[in-house]
């Protein structure tokens, strides 16, 4: 630093537009001591005017043992634009609070990134002293980190943020169509009741402008048509999921292993507006139909949404197929996919000649010729081949043959029967039946004994007398006539 001063605070004050410091590299330890110590109190190194991006990693010791160099680091470079500032495994908050309270960042900073290293509780004075001053702030992440500065895994980190705290920190954005990115993760997570953490989800419907959205919950108070609001409010984002433990959204799909895209919809042509729907809120749809049937409660409006989101999910899961999967999510943001597809279209042939695609696709294979088959090709000038022939259609005799033909069979099987059914009819014993003539016999016999003596010769007298009346009256009818009539 002492023998080439000018030419490294010349390069450092107009070359330098990013500059990242690893504290685990000697060189960076002893710079930033140089810096410190040879700077008086209140006074800057230099003015690093083309610095726009600054990033500070490294482990838990080096942040404490570099504590001083790093409090006094904004103070000491005097960046007058700087627009991204990354700390990553810092443990205390001063040091943060020391850095933001560069005057200039008030104006200029636009994506925060702080990964936090031991136990920490967000309440409100926090977060104003973090990022309230900020007026441009557009991107804030907050994540835990782990003893060397790298994200942690969730549930092992002991930094948690009051419900409360971050619901009041949201509502003091002059902006909140401007703000692209709320992010926390690897955390403890918000701490809060469900009253407490349903106002924290509503009032995320003002954020249109959202691309990237993450927070852990202690629990989903909303009901499902709160949280299809809340959906419809966030348009930009392509990935969306909301299930009990979190909820999060990104204009790009990820490229981890919790939702891969090919896992989802193993074909481009099955992803539909009601699958993407239901994925969006699996976790809510308990029952078999219960998805389809809240899609059929959606106006057209509200369908029309995912109607969209379909349409451009299934560019990205094309392009994921051209380009070789993770690399589009950081390539191709969902709103720029249309661009990107025209600007692969001329690349495509050369990264299909060159590359082979991960992903399978059924190609027709060449099938072996049979003993007897052959091709049109084969017999040069014939006008018939085996495996060329004219169709065969049949006319209305033949339609009217087969007719016949099956109405005669039916009948035969009809008249088949019929002779099986007699046939056993005769083969079956007939049950004994009385003849008429006895029973009327026995009628008549039954009457009889009923009557008495007296009664039946009085019946005959007057039968007889019957008798001699038409046997008179027959013979002077005769004589009238002059006929004689012959008794027998």
């Amino acid at each position: 630093l002492r023998a080439r001063r000018g030419t490294f605070l010349a390069k450092l004050s107009t070359e330098v537009d990013s500059l990242i410091i690893n504290l685990e590299e000697q060189g960076c330890q002893v710079l930033l001591e140089q810096m410190h110590l040879q700077t008086p109190p209140g006074e800057s190194l230099v003015q690093m005017t083309a610095l726009r991006v600054l990033q500070v990693t490294g482990s838990l010791k080096r942040w404490q043992q570099l504590e001083g160099p790093i409090s006094r680091l904004l103070q000491l470079l005097q960046p007058p634009a700087l627009e991204e500032l990354t700390l990553a495994g810092v443990d205390q908050l001063k040091i943060v609070r020391a850095l933001l309270s560069h005057p200039p960042l008030t104006s200029t900073l636009t994506r925060l990134k702080i990964g936090l290293h031991g136990f920490h509780f967000l309440a409100q004075e926090d977060l104003r002293a973090i990022s309230a001053p900020l007026e441009k702030l557009r991107s804030l992440s907050l994540f835990g980190a782990d003893s060397n500065g790298c994200p942690s895994r969730d549930g092992f980190c002991r930094l948690f943020i009051c419900a409360d705290a971050l619901l009041d920190y949201l509502g003091q954005i002059r902006n909140p169509d401007e703000i692209e990115m709320l992010h926390i993760a690897n955390t403890g997570g918000i701490l809060g009741d469900d009253h407490q953490v349903a106002s924290l989800l509503r009032c995320l419907a003002c954020f249109r402008g959202l691309r990237t959205l993450r927070l852990p919950l202690p629990s989903l108070p909303l009901s499902l048509r709160e949280l299809l609001s809340l959906r419809l409010a966030l348009p930009k984002l392509l990935f969306f999921s909301a299930e009990p433990e979190h909820i999060e959204g990104s204009d790009t799909w990820p490229t981890g292993d919790e939702s891969p895209m090919e896992e989802v919809w193993p074909l481009c042509e099955t992803i539909t507006p009601l699958s993407v729907f239901s994925r969006e809120f699996a976790p809510l749809f308990t029952e078999a139909g219960a998805a389809a049937a809240e899609w059929a409660r959606l106006s057209e409006l509200e369908q029309q949404h995912w109607s969209e989101a379909s349409s451009r999910i299934r560019k990205v899961y094309r392009l994921r197929e051209r380009v070789g999967g993770s690399a589009l999510s950081q390539d191709f943001p969902a709103d720029t996919l249309d661009s990107a597809a025209r600007r692969t279209g001329s690349a495509e042939r050369s990264i299909a000649a060159s590359t082979s695609s991960s992903i399978h696709r059924a190609a027709p294979s060449v099938r072996e010729p049979c003993i007897g088959e052959q091709t049109a090709e084969a017999k040069c000038g014939e006008s018939s081949s085996p495996d060329a022939r004219r169709a065969e259609t049949h006319g209305v005799a033949d339609w009217l043959a087969e007719e016949r033909s099956a109405l005669r069979g039916v009948l035969a099987m009809r008249a088949s029967d019929v002779c099986k059914e007699k046939a056993r009819l005769r083969k079956e014993p007939r049950p004994h039946r009385f003849s008429e003539g006895a029973e009327l016999y026995s009628e008549a016999t039954t009457c009889l004994k009923g009557a008495t003596t007296a009664d039946l010769a009085q019946e005959l007298g007057d039968f007889r007398e019957q008798q001699q009346c038409a046997r008179n009256e027959g013979c002077s009818r005769g004589a009238e006539l002059g006929v004689s009539v012959v008794e027998i």
